[in-house]
């Protein structure tokens, strides 16, 4: 696909929903202020002990002239069964970065399901 026909990260409506709590513990939630603070405190988290499932950006107010981002990351602890989620607040000038983040742990995640990927 070439990259004009790429689809921006907060033009993606994925199916259905993930939740963002976890029924067995309160503590499953994070917030960051900016992509800066979330890729300094999560950014290089291992990817097997932190596996990104699902992300989903949402764009709130697209007719303001400044609409507010937040980027939604679903996490597994595999080792410890721990479901957890992140949510960033993000600007549209953030997107080059997140896109070469998520693509990382995408290529992981294909790993996963060798020899079916």
């Amino acid at each position: 696909m070439m990259m004009s026909e790429t689809k921006r990260l907060w033009d993606v409506n994925h199916p259905y929903h993930c939740n963002d709590g976890n029924f067995f513990s309160n503590d499953c939630v994070d917030n960051h202020d900016s992509w800066r603070d979330f890729v300094a405190e999560q950014g290089d988290a291992d990817k097997d002990m932190n596996l990104v499932f699902r992300w989903d950006w949402t764009a709130t107010d697209k007719d303001e002239a400044h609409p507010r981002h937040v980027l939604q990351i679903c996490w597994m602890a595999q080792r410890k069964g721990i479901y957890r989620t992140s949510f960033v607040r993000v600007e549209e000038r953030d997107e080059p970065a997140i896109r070469a983040w998520l693509v990382e742990r995408f290529t992981h995640l294909l790993k996963l399901w060798e020899p079916l990927s």
